[in-house]
């Protein structure tokens, strides 16, 4: 198995989890890769326990996360295989972020230091992070932590200081559309008050 495509959901979100399915199912027939998601509630586990639990699950050579309310282009799964020929420690790429009324580009990639805005020509950029595909060994090594929000974050910044990666494939194209959602923080995060 090359790629194992992760995806963390929750009752409630069938109608987007079914369509990012099946689009990303589509993409994926007769090739090297497995989709993998957990649905279990919010008041089960934390955001951060149920990725290490898919994380712990992979098989793939690489892996990577979809939000099941995000978006990637109909080469998504291609394109990665395709990056992975030259056995890279992760595969940065560019991200488009559509929400508010606003289209906005980011890139998210190991030659960011750190997490900031306006770079390069660039709205915003990321060091790797929780939907760039990375080796599985390095994912392990790092995990996530039992959080509730924030966890990409702390992922991307343990990462990043780890000193893993040190080979990137860089696609200069959107591989991944995120689709901003302004919601309070208590109820994103599922925090009762």
């Amino acid at each position: 198995m090359m790629l194992s495509i992760l995806i963390a959901t929750i009752p409630g979100r069938e109608t987007l989890f079914a369509k990012l399915m099946s689009h990303l199912w589509r993409q994926s027939v007769g090739l090297p890769v497995e989709i993998i998601y957990d649905a279990s509630a919010k008041d089960v586990m934390s955001i951060g326990a149920k990725r290490q639990r898919l994380l712990e699950s992979a098989q793939g050579r690489y892996v990577v996360f979809i939000d099941d309310d995000d978006w990637v282009p109909d080469t998504y799964v291609e394109d990665i295989l395709e990056a992975t020929i030259t056995l890279p420690d992760c595969i940065g790429f560019k991200v488009e972020v559509n929400g508010m009324g606003r289209r906005k580009y980011a890139s998210a990639s190991n030659r960011w230091e750190r997490w900031g805005e306006k770079v390069e020509g660039f709205d915003y950029v990321r060091t790797i992070y929780h939907k760039n595909p990375v080796l599985r060994e390095h994912a392990l090594k790092i995990g996530y932590q039992d959080m509730r929000f924030a966890e990409d974050h702390d992922y991307s910044d343990r990462l990043k200081a780890s000193g893993l990666l040190k080979k990137e494939a860089y696609l200069d194209k959107v591989l991944y559309i995120y689709r901003y959602k302004h919601e309070p923080i208590n109820k994103k995060f599922g925090i009762k008050r």
